[in-house]
């Protein structure tokens, strides 16, 4: 009889705990995961020479004489979501301009594409650095990704200038996947901003980017750009008491 009153005491003090606990559990998952939804974010914007490397490109072993006489101007925006310090989940939207002109094969190619993909991004100095990340103020990464590209293209004879419809995909745009990767470096400049240099590397996976299906069945576009990335330092729905890792030169920042 004792014992069956002890245990009507203690059984509804052990079940109020346990579901203090469960609910703790919830909450704190709840949490992290508006804090993965919420914070770390960045948008960033680069311009550069777009570099197309296909049938009818030329200076393809001299990058620098490719960039003043085989290149057009380029960009992209990223928007991205450093989930932990070492990787980052990013989307993009690429304007690549592309022109060339051949006389070899009398052919010119002027043409513009728009390329949607998202990629990882891993920061190099963090990941050999876990779990003591150094959170430097320059760090290298890597990435790569996948998308798709919609292409315009115009082909003409590079003597008389006309346009030469030959191929459906010279008469209108064309969809074609791409895959790529890239390196870059971030230098932080301002609580809240960072300067970028970047190099991505887009594989076409068809030979219709250039408008001219011979040679070399697969294309290439090159972007090396220079831009700016704003960071979110206190994430879109985060409030002042919750901001500790405020961006700053001494302070863990992830961007």
């Amino acid at each position: 009889m004792t014992l069956l009153l002890i245990s009507a005491f203690l059984l509804p003090g052990n079940t109020t705990l346990a579901q203090t606990r469960n609910l703790g559990s919830r909450d704190n998952l709840r949490n992290k995961l508006m804090r993965l939804v919420t914070e770390n974010w960045s948008v960033q914007v680069d311009i550069g020479p777009g570099l197309y490397y296909g049938d009818l490109s030329i200076e393809k072993k001299d990058a620098f004489s490719k960039i003043f006489n085989d290149s057009k101007l380029s960009g992209q925006l990223v928007i991205a979501n450093k989930v932990n310090p070492w990787l980052a989940l990013q989307g993009r939207v690429i304007y690549g301009g592309f022109s060339s002109e051949n006389t070899q094969v009398n052919r010119q190619v002027d043409g513009s594409s728009i390329m949607i993909g998202g990629n990882i991004m891993v920061d190099f100095i963090n990941l050999f650095s876990v779990p003591n990340e150094v959170f430097p103020d320059i760090y290298l990464y890597g990435l790569v990704g996948g998308g798709l590209v919609n292409i315009r293209t115009k082909l003409k004879n590079l003597e008389t200038g006309e346009e030469i419809l030959t191929n459906p995909w010279n008469r209108a745009p064309v969809n074609e996947s791409t895959l790529y990767a890239g390196v870059g470096i971030n230098k932080y400049l301002a609580p809240n901003w960072d300067l970028v240099f970047e190099v991505t590397f887009y594989h076409i996976k068809s030979d219709r980017f250039d408008g001219l299906q011979v040679g070399v069945y697969d294309d290439y576009f090159v972007l090396p750009a220079f831009g700016l990335k704003y960071n979110l330092s206190r994430g879109l729905l985060m409030s002042k008491k919750n901001s500790s890792y405020l961006r700053g030169r001494r302070r863990p920042l992830r961007r």
